[in-house]
């Protein structure tokens, strides 16, 4: 008796065991699973790249969808068009929320992870990003083309949603949120950017966003968890993330949230592009 009792204690220690490897890597495909489900019809593997490198050479069956078609071309850089444009662009694609939808780029993982956020703040719930991204497929020698993919229009609606996203406001009024800037370091600190003034939302933390990525590939749950730790990023505290206009912040997002499983994380998303929008916003020089 003792010993099915031992037996069953065992199993499942090892059944939360493996539930909480899998937590950490449900979200991210290898190639390997991905070239065995990727002819499914349910799935869907989207580019993330711009049209002429997509044109070039992109993963067998995969279709393209950069991410700057859907920001407007006026205002804040990186501001989203308005939803029911970008719904008409995501139902000539055929990528309706009943889909898989595994997003790859280049090999940086930022404009695969802008494209998860972007997709996750719009509803969708079956979303992958693909560790290792594009370089990682051509390195396991997996399926590439030059032939586009031709899609079939679907029909269904998308709603924003706000439980992932903060405002300008929210920003300036913090309550015990720990701001986070995914920046590098010289433009957090001021000697470079691409905005003016340079320098950095009061009160931030600078934390680059290549700090959670290696190659393409997202570190593990106990290299983010400690990299937070090492920053005096706890889970008990809403986390906001920043970054210039929404791309690099949105890598930290993925992997404070979906890796880590810090349970508050949100993105402010008009970032400094916005900030230094209004000349009374404050900001700061230096580390």
């Amino acid at each position: 008796m003792m010993k099915t009792i031992i037996m069953i204690v065992i199993c499942l220690s090892l059944n939360t065991f493996y539930l909480k490897a899998d937590s950490e890597k449900h979200l991210l495909i290898s190639t390997t699973e991905l070239s065995e489900i990727i002819k499914e019809p349910n799935v869907m593997v989207v580019d993330a790249r711009s049209s002429n490198d997509y044109n070039t050479l992109h993963i067998t069956g995969a279709i393209n969808l950069f991410h700057k078609d859907l920001y407007k071309t006026d205002g804040i850089e990186g501001e989203y068009k308005p939803l029911i444009e970008i719904e008409s662009i995501l139902k000539l694609k055929g990528l309706s929320p009943d889909k898989t939808i595994i997003f790859y780029d280049e090999g940086s993982g930022k404009y695969a992870s802008r494209l998860f956020y972007t997709f996750e703040l719009l509803g969708y719930k079956n979303l992958k990003i693909l560790n290792g991204q594009f370089e990682a497929w051509k390195i396991a020698r997996k399926p590439v083309t030059s032939t586009a993919s031709i899609t079939k229009k679907s029909e269904f609606t998308v709603q924003f949603s706000d439980n992932i996203i903060v405002d300008m406001n929210f920003v300036k009024n913090l309550n015990n949120a720990i701001l986070i800037d995914t920046r590098p370091n010289n433009e957090f600190n001021g000697t470079e950017g691409r905005f003016e003034p340079k320098g950095h939302i009061p009160g931030a933390i600078n934390l680059n966003w290549e700090a959670f990525i290696l190659k393409g590939s997202f570190k593990s749950k106990e290299e983010i968890i400690n990299l937070l730790l090492s920053k005096g990023i706890t889970a008990d505290k809403d986390i906001v993330i920043y970054c210039n206009t929404g791309i690099f912040a949105t890598v930290a997002y993925f992997a404070i949230k979906h890796i880590a499983e810090y349970p508050s994380v949100k993105v402010y998303e008009g970032g400094i592009a916005e900030w230094v929008s209004i000349k009374d916003n404050p900001i700061v020089t230096g580390n």
